[in-house]
């Protein structure tokens, strides 16, 4: 039994999809599987690792760039803003502060790294967890 698994292969009842509703269509990529798994979880199932299932999972080929990229990392925090409000409201601002504070280290040290590209988009993307 796990608490969550990325989406990239489920194999579920139909029943199962229809109470839940599938995936969220206001997470467009990142977090729309640990948020999946939450209210399938919620609403009374359980998930499991099948070793007699296999698939192969194209990591990174919904994506141009298998670097950090601008659209991705705001992809990222916008999933962790959105689930946060959604799930956990009254601890929503907390997180969206703490990610601001994280997202700024980070780009303060890309910066002295001499990395600023990437320095620029974790400030890009700060302004997605405000």
């Amino acid at each position: 039994e796990m608490e969550w698994a990325p989406s990239c292969f489920y194999f579920l009842k139909s029943e199962v999809f229809r109470k839940t509703g599938g995936h969220d269509e206001k997470i467009f990529i990142y977090m729309d599987d640990v948020e999946w798994c939450k209210r399938i979880h919620d609403a009374g199932y359980k998930l499991f690792f099948t070793p007699s299932f296999t698939s192969v999972h194209l990591c990174g080929a919904s994506t141009v760039n298998k670097g950090i990229d601008g659209w991705r990392l705001s992809q990222q925090v916008a999933g962790i803003k959105y689930y946060q409000e959604k799930h956990h409201p009254r601890t929503a601002k907390l997180i969206s502060m703490l990610l601001s504070i994280g997202l700024t280290l980070r780009s303060i040290l890309y910066l002295f790294s001499g990395n600023t590209t990437t320095a620029r988009y974790y400030i890009q993307s700060r302004s997605a967890s405000l």
